[in-house]
């Protein structure tokens, strides 16, 4: 056999596995996009996760009964104020700040309400480590704090860095509620702890026929 006829065999024989691979390739393209689409009916016929009720309730700060809707939803309300943090500190005038500030101001909100803020801004001389820890002491219910006649309050950690804990204070005329969730952030160069109002909870129905505090920072 020439190098000639030797060469135009192999041409013809690679030419041939080609067309072989691509009509498996063919195939098997075909095959996975009958199984995507008859996955997508199946999941279509699938009632949804709620997407109109619980898994978009944290945007209002409610949370759930269900044990894992309520702690995505505590995670996603604490990280959600996280991420306004260096916004709202640029707005204040505390970003890469390293002069006190200490304010207090009542601000009309268009809704018609009153928003009351308090920025205390203050240089410590210790290291910011222990600064963190000293004040996630406090937060997570190390040292809890006493409390006045007729009221109580509920921890529920829901890891070392997070905490949920439902206050109530009753009355004979009056109920009034202050849920917080607590985050701890601990980074390289800064220790982060933010706080938000529960406005709304699954598990303490009666909130919605007392006054709920709505309070939130860093």
């Amino acid at each position: 056999m020439s190098l000639w006829e030797r060469a135009a065999r192999d041409q013809l024989y690679a030419k041939s596995k080609a067309l072989c691979e691509n009509e498996q390739l063919r195939a098997h393209v075909e095959e996975n996009a009958t199984f995507i689409e008859e996955m997508t009916r199946a999941l279509q016929k699938r009632p949804r996760l709620s997407l109109n009720s619980h898994s978009e309730d944290w945007k209002a700060y409610k949370l759930a009964a269900q044990a894992s809707l309520r702690t995505a939803a505590i995670h996603a309300i604490a990280d959600r104020q996280y991420a306004l943090l260096d916004t709202v500190f640029i707005k204040s005038g505390l970003f890469e700040n390293s002069e006190e500030v200490i304010r207090e101001e009542l601000m009309n909100q268009t809704s018609g309400s009153v928003l009351f803020e308090r920025v205390y801004h203050v240089p410590l001389a210790a290291p910011f480590r222990l600064i963190g820890a000293a004040v996630w002491g406090v937060f997570n219910g190390e040292h809890p704090m006493t409390l006045p006649e007729g009221a109580e309050e509920s921890l529920e950690i829901i890891d070392p860095y997070t905490v949920y804990r439902a206050y109530r204070n009753v009355d004979k005329t009056a109920a009034a509620y202050a849920n917080m969730i607590y985050k701890y952030y601990v980074e390289a160069d800064r220790e982060v702890c933010v706080w938000r109002s529960v406005l709304k909870d699954e598990l303490m129905p009666h909130m919605t026929q007392g006054t709920v505090h709505d309070q939130w920072g860093w």
